[in-house]
């Protein structure tokens, strides 16, 4: 399995704030999107939301134009 080694550019994916996309670099160079949860079932998605909410700076959820 890859190791995150960091992260960018981290927005709230959902209404409740309980899930952020970013994108994550992994220890071999790789960058790749990724949506971290307050609720994964996998703990380094829990590990990386919580770095997330720690560093703060989390833009807002794009608000969704109207039809």
């Amino acid at each position: 399995m890859a190791v995150w080694v960091s992260y960018a550019d981290p927005v709230y994916a959902s209404a409740d704030g309980s899930m952020i996309d970013c994108r994550l670099t992994l220890e071999d160079g790789t960058v790749v999107p990724f949506t971290a949860s307050a609720h994964d079932v996998m703990p380094y998605g829990v590990e990386l939301y919580e770095a997330i909410t720690a560093a703060g700076g989390i833009a807002p959820k794009p608000s969704t134009p109207a039809t």
